[in-house]
């Protein structure tokens, strides 16, 4: 075998599609296929971890004003920290629910198959 010579020609037309942009894109696709890979099969771990600490912070948040509430008397209908708490910790259990869910999922297409 032996090697053979190309003679690579210069671009006469157009411009080339590789930039700045598809490094974007060739970023997020990286993170698709990351994210497909490590949590196909256990989409709990994925919507547990930010769930949890949705529903972690909101709760943090909610206890620090039941607090403020018990001990000092203080009002909280005027407190727009109190609606963030209540809706941390809202999210956080759909965001759980949405990984159960998965979970039974794909738990019920291996049992299939």
């Amino acid at each position: 075998m032996t090697e053979i010579n190309v003679k690579n020609n210069m671009r006469k037309f157009g411009k080339s599609k590789f930039g700045p942009g598809k490094l974007f894109t060739g970023l997020l696709d990286t993170l698709t296929a990351y994210f497909l890979f490590k949590f196909s099969e256990k989409p709990l771990h994925f919507f547990g971890i930010f769930g949890g600490m949705s529903f972690f912070f909101g709760f943090l948040i909610l206890g620090y004003l039941a607090i403020e509430r018990i001990f000092y008397r203080m009002m909280l209908y005027r407190r727009p920290v109190l609606f963030l708490g209540m809706l941390l910790v809202i999210v956080g259990i759909q965001v759980v629910m949405t990984g159960i869910i998965g979970e039974l999922i794909v738990f019920l297409n291996k049992k299939t198959k």
